[in-house]
C-alpha cells in the first residue's frame, strides 16, 4: 500500500513535468510555423500543436488533482484522476495519428503555397518578405530549384553565366571597372547603356543578378539584356534573382567614375521545398514522439491509480468491518448500557489527556 502510494505521488510529479513538456513542445512547433506562416498558414496545420498545448495544461491540472487525491487517500479523486488520464490518453493517440497523416500531405501544401508566394513576389510585399525570410534562413533559392525564378522578376532582365559551372566566388574589381558607363537606378536596378560590355552587369541591392564575368559579351538595349552565346550556354543565364538567393552575400563595387554596381558570386543551387519540408516534418515527428511518450507514461499512471484506488477502497472496507466487529463485540460483552458508559468514559479520558 505505502509503496504504491509513493509511486503514484512520484508519478503525479512526473505528470506535472510531462504537462510542461507538452506545453513547451506545442509552443515550439507553433513558433516554427509562425516563422513561415505564409507557407503553413492553413488553420489545419496549427491544430495538433494547439491541442498539445491544451492537453499540457489539462495534464498539469489533473496531475495536481491526483496528487491531492493520493495524499488524502480519496478514492473518488484517484479514480476521477485515472478516468481523466484515460480520456487524455485517447486524445494524445488521436493527435499522434493526425500528425502522421499530416506528414503525408505537407509537401503538396508547401509546394503550392511556396509557388504562389514566388509568383506574387514582385507585387505583394507580404509575399516578398516571406520568401526572402525563407530563403535567407534556409539558405535556398526557389521552390524546387533556382530555375523557379524564371520569368518572375520581369521588370528587367539581367544576364548571368551558369553559376554552378563557375569557379569564381566573388566579383573581381576589374569587372566592375568594365561597367564604368553603367547606370544603376533604385528599386529593380536597370542598366541603361547601348555599349557592349565584357563581364559584369549590375543590379540594385533590392534585386541582384548572380553574374560572373567571362568572355560572353552582353548588349544592354532599352533596359533589356541580349546575350550573345552559343547553345552550350545554360538557359539559366536569363534569370533574375532576389538578393536572398545570394549564397555569399551581396557585393557592392564602385568604379573610378563613382558608379556603384552590385553582384553576387553564387546563388544557392538547392530549392527551398526539400528543406522546408524537412523542417516541418521534423517538428511534426517531434510532436508525435512527445505525445506518444507522454501517453505511455500516462497509461502506466492509469494502472497505478486504479490499483491504488482499489487498495484504498479495500483498506477502508476492512477498517469499517473491524469497527463494526469491535462494536458488536463490546455490545455482546458489556451490553447496551455498559457500552454507552464505556464510550462516555473513553471520551472523558481523552478530554483529560
Amino acid at each position: 500500500m505505502r509503496c504504491v502510494k509513493v509511486l503514484l505521488v512520484l508519478f503525479n510529479l512526473v505528470c506535472l513535468g510531462t504537462g510542461i513538456i507538452l506545453i513547451y513542445s506545442g509552443v515550439s512547433v507553433l513558433g516554427i510555423y509562425s516563422d513561415h506562416a505564409h507557407f503553413v498558414h492553413s488553420s489545419q496545420n496549427a491544430i495538433p500543436p494547439t491541442l498539445l498545448i491544451v492537453l499540457g495544461v489539462l495534464v498539469s491540472t489533473i496531475a495536481f488533482m491526483g496528487l491531492i487525491g493520493v495524499l488524502k487517500e480519496s478514492v473518488c479523486m484517484i479514480l476521477s484522476f485515472s478516468f481523466l488520464l484515460g480520456v487524455i490518453f485517447m486524445f494524445e493517440i488521436s493527435i499522434s495519428l493526425t500528425g502522421l497523416i499530416y506528414q503525408t500531405e505537407i509537401r503538396d501544401i508547401l509546394s503550392q503555397s511556396m509557388s504562389k508566394a514566388i509568383h506574387a513576389y514582385p507585387r505583394d510585399p507580404v509575399a516578398m518578405q516571406a520568401v526572402d525570410t525563407l530563403q535567407y534562413q534556409l539558405s535556398c533559392c526557389g521552390v524546387e530549384s533556382p530555375a523557379d525564378w524564371r520569368n518572375i522578376l520581369t521588370n528587367t532582365t539581367f544576364t548571368r553565366n551558369d553559376v554552378t559551372n563557375s569557379t569564381h566566388d566573388v566579383i573581381k574589381k576589374d569587372l566592375a571597372n568594365q561597367a564604368s558607363h553603367s547606370n544603376v537606378t533604385s528599386g529593380l536596378g536597370l542598366l541603361s547603356t547601348n555599349d557592349v560590355k565584357q563581364g559584369l552587369t549590375g543590379a540594385s541591392p533590392n534585386h541582384v543578378n548572380a553574374f560572373l564575368g567571362t568572355a560572353n559579351p552582353v548588349r544592354l538595349t532599352n533596359n533589356t539584356a541580349e546575350t550573345f552565346h552559343n547553345s552550350s550556354v545554360s538557359p539559366m543565364n536569363m534569370i533574375t534573382y532576389p538578393n536572398s538567393c545570394c549564397a555569399n552575400g551581396l557585393y557592392s563595387l564602385q568604379n573610378t567614375m563613382g558608379v556603384v554596381t552590385y553582384g553576387c558570386g553564387r546563388v544557392y543551387d538547392n530549392g527551398c521545398l526539400d528543406r522546408m519540408d524537412n523542417v516541418v516534418k521534423s517538428s511534426g515527428r517531434a510532436l508525435v514522439v512527445t505525445a506518444l511518450t507522454v501517453a505511455l507514461i500516462q497509461f502506466l499512471g492509469i494502472i497505478f491509480a486504479c490499483f491504488l484506488g482499489k487498495l484504498i477502497r479495500v483498506q477502508k472496507t476492512e477498517r469499517e468491518t473491524l469497527k463494526w466487529e469491535f462494536r458488536n463485540h463490546l455490545l455482546q460483552t458489556r451490553g447496551p448500557g455498559n457500552f454507552e458508559t464505556f464510550v462516555r468514559d473513553s471520551q472523558t479520558d481523552s478530554n483529560k489527556l
